[in-house]
């Protein structure tokens, strides 16, 4: 086998070719390829959603938030221990009502008067003798 020149064209052998109208096409197909490419390696993509305690306006109002929650927590505590204070005092009333009533020497009643607050209690829940004696026995007549 012979060695071609290079340097001489008439010997040279061209062992590539190029098809016809290649290069009258090549810028489209050029485009359309790299369009092609864009849309399948950049998908359209959506804004991500950053959570609201992520973002800047919430680090500037996090300490007001916090200060605010303390002062709620202490006026909660303020109006529990004042609560409290108030059911105490109403059942120590309530327990001081009570032993003065079970005592029949407060009151200072005669037997007459005794018996007409008993008459009026009677008359107001309008009972007559025999229901009174029925309560009494614990006899249902």
């Amino acid at each position: 086998m012979k060695k071609p020149d290079l340097n001489n064209p008439s010997e040279r052998q061209e062992p590539f070719r190029v098809p016809q109208g290649y290069f009258e096409q090549l810028p489209s197909q050029v485009m359309a390829a790299i369009d092609r490419h864009v849309e399948q390696a950049e998908p359209k993509r959506e804004a991500k959603k950053i959570p609201f305690y992520r973002t800047e306006l919430y680090a500037k109002i996090k300490p007001y938030l916090y200060m605010a929650a303390m002062f709620g927590g202490i006026w909660f505590g303020i109006w529990v221990y004042k609560y409290q204070q108030k059911i105490v005092a109403e059942k120590a009333q309530t327990l001081a009502m009570q032993s003065d009533s079970n005592s029949l020497d407060t009151y200072d009643l005669t037997a007459q008067e005794m018996e007409e607050y008993i008459d009026d209690a009677c008359d107001y829940m309008m009972l007559d003798s025999r229901e009174i004696m029925a309560y009494v026995t614990d006899d249902e007549q």
